[in-house]
């Protein structure tokens, strides 16, 4: 789950093809995680309210229920894993 501007032009291309990935690193110990899916675009009150944080206002003026705030749920499908020199791809 992350949270954006409707705006935004990450959402703009979601919109038309909501494929995506989500990649996380460690320098130190050269390992990285990569995550293939697709991403929804949410407004709805629920999906705003789960992720909303103090201090967010101050990019969303109208809070929770700015009309410029929305929710990206990541759903992965697939996977690699990398540690050194070894990959392993997998399925979710």
């Amino acid at each position: 789950w992350f949270s954006t501007n409707i705006s935004s032009r990450a959402v703009a291309q979601l919109t038309r093809d909501n494929k995506a990935c989500v990649y996380f690193m460690d320098a130190e110990t050269f390992e990285g995680l990569m995550l293939a899916g697709e991403v929804e675009v949410l407004t709805d009150a629920q999906s705003r309210q789960r992720i909303w944080r103090d201090g967010f206002e101050k990019y969303y003026t109208g809070g929770v229920n700015d009309p410029d705030y929305c929710v990206l749920r990541f759903t992965s499908r697939r996977g690699n894993y990398y540690c050194g020199l070894h990959n392993v791809d997998f399925d979710l």
